[in-house]
């Protein structure tokens, strides 16, 4: 009788040893799991945090980009007055070329944030900055008023500004 109890207790510290075991892979996979959701939905909000910020930046570049097309396509004197009070005394001429510079650098800032957030393929914002900077080149003053006395930032005109002057550095800050 002693055998058969020994027996019984025996199998059944193994059953429970077996199913304590199984609980705890249960329980680590599902702990695993738990955290591979966690930071999937942390890259997820991220990538919507970076999407949200280009989008944001997308809607001041259309309002900017308003404003650009009032000061083009406006009169002499509002083009006056923007060279006047904006950039030393410009000549109208040179106000409207450098506000339709405004123009395609924004475009050009869109795209290449949209690649910052992947949301538009390395590939194709690279060409994008490379077709505009060419057009830039032909207008190489227009383009430099425009590129230092503007808000864009630090790391788009690393990306940007080589490529519209190979030859010359950024210039610091104002």
């Amino acid at each position: 009788m002693e055998l058969i109890a020994t027996i019984f207790a025996a199998v059944s510290a193994i059953a429970a040893a077996v199913a304590a075991f199984f609980m705890f892979k249960q329980t680590k996979l599902a702990t695993e799991e738990s955290r591979r959701e966690a930071k999937e939905r942390a890259e997820l909000q991220q990538r919507e945090n970076r999407l949200l910020a280009v989008n944001n930046r997308i809607l001041i570049n259309q309002m900017w980009n308003d404003f650009n097309r009032s000061v083009v396509e406006g009169d002499e004197g509002m083009r006056t007055l923007m060279g006047t009070k904006n950039f030393q005394d410009l000549d109208p001429a040179m106000v409207r070329r450098v506000y339709l510079m405004f123009s395609t650098i924004n475009v050009v800032e869109v795209g290449w944030r949209l690649m910052q957030a992947e949301a538009l393929p390395a590939e194709q914002a690279q060409d994008l900055l490379e077709d505009q900077a060419t057009l830039m080149r032909n207008d190489p003053e227009a383009a430099e008023h425009a590129l230092t006395s503007r808000g864009y930032s630090r790391d788009f005109l690393e990306a940007l500004w080589p490529r519209v002057f190979p030859d010359k550095p950024l210039p610091a800050r104002k």
